[in-house]
């Protein structure tokens, strides 16, 4: 049989044990979590970078729908048609630009609500892990 003393730190080395491999798997997920935020962010920016581009398109074709709005003259039949389909082609353009840039502002906020709870996720992790090292040194103290 064994004695009280052998049992106690059978059983202490048991949960020093326990405690270590607790904290070895917090630590994969807080890496796991990282990349995770890291991922996202990279996403982030070239969602941003995305609607930039789409941004400067829209300027683009705003300032030609602006020109062609503001031309003064007479226009043979035929001539007035085409300008006619060119605004209308224009202004298609740059409605399809601005429901492009409304996606991806969407995109970008749901990709922000994402970071923000994988941030709180790694901070409630951290502090797990920073818990289990306590617990890990006051149990290995005790004895």
């Amino acid at each position: 049989m064994r004695s009280g003393k052998n049992t106690k730190s059978a059983s202490t080395s048991a949960g020093i044990l326990t405690l270590n491999r607790l904290l070895t798997i917090r630590a994969r997920r807080e890496q796991s979590l990282r990349r995770s935020i890291a991922e996202h962010c990279n996403e982030q920016l070239e969602l941003e970078a995305r609607i930039e581009r789409s941004r400067a398109e829209r300027q683009k074709l705003c300032q030609q729908l602006r020109e062609l709005t503001q031309w003064c003259g007479l226009l043979a039949p035929r001539e007035f048609s085409e300008q006619k389909n060119q605004l209308h082609l224009i202004y298609q353009q740059e409605r399809g630009q601005q429901a492009q840039i409304t996606q991806y502002l969407e995109e970008n906020k749901q990709l922000a609500i994402k970071v923000e709870a994988l941030r709180t996720l790694l901070q409630r992790n951290l502090l797990e892990q920073e818990k289990l090292r306590i617990l890990i040194k006051d149990e290995s103290n005790r004895y």
